[in-house]
Formats: structure tokens, C-alpha cells, sequence
């Protein structure tokens, strides 16, 4: 089964200045959206975030005590243009359970998404799986994975969960980096990912909206 969702997410992993990232963000189409993670927001908080004119996948992998995941969901939620959020699945079910309350008590459609493995590190596909089955069984509205293992979870899942998926790599790219479990944007959407996340090929173009649009034929 796929999921018919099919956003591509451009990933800002920098905190040097947050008007420069206002200014790159400006050029792209409204209906991308913008990854922001620990750097950018360590630096520039929520108000940071909320000047973007795009809706933002805030990847802070919260992972702490429920009670403070709980709060820290809720201080996200009231961020305007925050869509989806990340906490570590490896949490488990308690710290997951906190993170959808505050979301519902927050009276927000932010998703809460769950971070199984990290797309610098080895796994396995069972190891993807169990946490998979952790996140949903807790009501989270979907998990971060490779696109390695996209097709297993879509397979025991089914199409309703949103599955993020980072660590790619257009086949134009060739630079090598601290990716491992690596795929191109056309394997990831046809394995059944919902969202991928692409940082570097395209924030590190010497012409980012080229870098973008080259990403869109290559998936068509």
C-alpha cells in the first residue's frame, strides 16, 4: 500500500543568521516545506519559526520524561506555522502517549511523528519495525525511517501513517557525506514514503530553486 501524500521538505540544519534564511526560504513555492532542527532553533527559538512564511516540520526530537514531553509538545503546538514534530520513538510508549496529549490538549492538528533510527545509523529492518509498532500503538501520527525500510512498515501498517523519510540524495548528487541508509527522492516516494527531507543537495547548491525544480523532474 502508498500513501498518496507526497511533500518534499527541504531540510535547514544552520543557525548563522535567521535573515538570511528568510531570504532563501522566500524563493521557494509555498507548498514546500522547511525542516527546522536543534541548531536553528537553539539559536532563533519559536519566534524564529514563526517568521517563515512556509508550514515548518520542527525536528527536535524531544525525549525526556513524559511529564516534560508533554509540556514541551504543547509550547510547540502554539508555534503558528509548526506542522509536524518529532520525538524519539525509543521513548516509548509513556513519553509517545504524553506528546499526543499535549498535542490534544493544545487543540492543535500539529502530527506527531516518531524518529526510530537515525539515517547515520546501522539498523535493522526489525529494529524499525518494533518501534514502528511502539509509535502507533501509542497514537503517534507517524514515524521518521529510511527509505530502506519504508516498504515493511507500509507492508504491516498499512497507507494511513505518515512516514518521513530523510537521508536523501538526488542521483545527480554525488558528494559523499555522513549518510548512510541513503535512496533518491523517485525510490523513496515509490517505496510509499509521505514526506522526504532534503538538506544539503539543495541548500548547498550554488542555485537552491534549480537544485529544487531538478529534485521535481526527477520525480515526475
Amino acid at each position: 500500500m502508498v500513501n498518496k501524500m507526497k511533500i518534499i521538505c527541504i531540510a535547514i540544519d544552520k543557525s548563522d543568521n535567521d535573515f538570511e534564511l528568510l531570504k532563501f526560504t522566500s524563493q521557494f513555492p509555498k507548498n514546500v516545506m522547511f525542516k527546522i532542527g536543534l541548531e536553528y532553533f537553539t539559536k532563533f527559538g519559536s519566534k524564529g519559526i514563526a517568521e517563515l512564511n512556509h508550514d515548518v516540520f520542527l525536528d527536535l526530537k524531544f525525549h525526556d520524561i513524559p511529564n516534560t514531553v508533554y509540556h514541551a509538545v504543547k509550547s510547540a503546538c502554539s508555534i503558528k506555522n509548526v506542522k509536524l514534530l518529532t520525538i524519539h520513538a525509543s521513548g516509548e510508549g509513556d513519553m509517545i502517549e504524553a506528546a499526543v496529549k499535549g498535542r490534544n490538549d493544545s487543540n492543535s492538528h500539529v502530527k506527531i511523528t516518531c524518529v526510530t533510527k537515525l539515517t547515520s545509523q546501522k539498523s535493522s529492518i526489525q529494529e524499525v519495525l518494533d518501534l514502528a509498532q511502539v509509535a502507533f500503538d501509542s497514537d503517534a501520527d507517524g514515524i521518521v525511517c529510511s527509505a530502506m525500510e519504508v516498504k515493511f512498515v507500509r507492508e504491516k501498517f498499512g497507507e494511513k501513517p505518515i512516514i518521513i523519510t530523510p537521508g536523501i540524495r538526488p542521483s545527480w548528487y554525488e558528494t559523499k557525506d555522513d549518510q548512510v541508509r541513503i535512496a533518491t527522492p523517485k525510490q523513496a516516494f515509490a517505496e510509499g514514503s509521505s514526506i522526504i527531507v532534503i538538506g544539503r543537495p539543495i541548500t548547498q547548491s550554488q542555485n537552491p530553486v534549480e537544485a529544487y525544480e531538478m529534485v521535481l523532474e526527477e520525480i515526475d
